[in-house]
């Protein structure tokens, strides 16, 4: 099996097989980088092919193992880069934010006001803050009451138009 990723996992397993722990060579970012690289694209030249002759023929063998081979190949890249971020980022984050000390604070020996917590949001007010659509409950209010005006007087309307069918 090729890849430093491989004997790593070779050495992990003799080493717990004979509870001798071995010299384990630390992965690079150039290790990481080209993890299962190699698998993804075996596995997706062999699906590519097999789905372009499927769709196309004897003649789509070729292109559809290339196609297939290149897309998984640069996809497990893409992924592994992301996974390079999101370690870099989680390093930089752990070392660079303090762990924050709390004083211990006097016990109060007389009562503060509390304040009341605001109820919590329903989930469309949520959506709408988060495209910058804030309304106050007075307006919704408002807005709720005028088309319950408007839709009353359209039923007075409709019964009254009914009523005069009625009669002729």
């Amino acid at each position: 099996m090729p890849g430093k990723q491989y004997e790593l996992r070779r050495q992990r397993l003799r080493e717990a097989a004979e509870g001798d722990p071995a010299n384990v060579p630390r992965l690079t970012w150039g290790d990481i980088r080209s993890r299962k690289v190699l698998d993804s694209s075996i596995s997706g030249a062999l699906a590519g092919s097999i789905l372009n002759t499927w769709k196309r023929g004897k003649s789509g063998t070729i292109p559809g193992l290339a196609t297939g081979a290149v897309m998984c190949g640069l996809f497990q890249w893409a992924f592994n880069e992301f996974d390079i971020l999101r370690i870099t980022h989680v390093s930089q984050v752990v070392h660079t934010q303090p762990v924050p000390v709390i004083p211990a604070a006097p016990v109060p020996t007389h009562s503060l006001p509390v304040a009341t917590p605001e109820p919590p949001r329903t989930l469309t007010d949520r959506i709408f803050a988060v495209f910058g659509h804030r309304i106050s409950d007075e307006e919704y209010l408002n807005r709720v009451k005028a088309q319950r005006d408007q839709h009353l007087r359209r039923i007075e309307q409709l019964e009254l138009e009914r009523g005069e069918k009625r009669e002729t």
